[in-house]
């Protein structure tokens, strides 16, 4: 419910550094308000530590479609390369070109379930950051629909920051 960003660090027996620089950073795009929002967060971060920023769309296949590509009665793999080139042009649309001058930015697409994937990016960008967003959404919606974001916190190694959009008309 906070209305501001929120850091989440998992525990650990490690050490505290006494500076903290985030030098990967693997921000979650799904192209809602809150993660376009979050961008240019991980980007502000990213230009102030001179660091690489990953943006990654995560296309998750439902199983209908999994089944027909498996019975070739439709070229599924043209579609998905057709949604991969343009997903990947407008994560690079995203980033302003002076942005480019301060850190390297990547952008990337993965299918498979949202939390699993930015999890896998995390560890193979070795990630100290992951940035996402997560839509004000009440107690129903994550008991129906799960949560993407609380899947992430769980399984994460490297500190979350998460920016929350309210409800509309709170």
């Amino acid at each position: 419910k906070a209305p501001c960003p929120v850091l989440v660090v998992p525990g650990g027996d490690e050490v505290a550094p006494t500076t903290v620089q985030y030098k990967h950073i693997v921000c979650a795009v799904d192209f809602s308000p809150t993660s376009l929002a979050t961008v240019s967060v991980a980007l502000s971060l990213a230009e102030e530590a001179d660091a690489t920023v990953e943006l990654l769309h995560v296309l998750e296949l439902p199983p209908e479609l999994q089944a027909v590509s498996a019975r070739g009665e439709t070229d599924i793999y043209q579609i998905r390369a057709a949604a991969d080139a343009d997903i990947l042009r407008r994560l690079r649309a995203l980033v302003p070109a002076e942005a480019r001058e301060f850190c390297q930015v990547q952008s990337a697409v993965a299918e498979g379930k949202a939390h699993r994937e930015i999890l896998k990016a995390a560890v193979d960008q070795h990630a100290d950051l992951i940035v996402m967003g997560v839509s004000g959404h009440g107690a129903i919606d994550r008991w129906v629909f799960g949560s993407t974001t609380a899947s992430v916190l769980r399984g994460a190694h490297c500190p979350v920051l998460i920016a929350r959009t309210p409800p509309s008309g709170a």
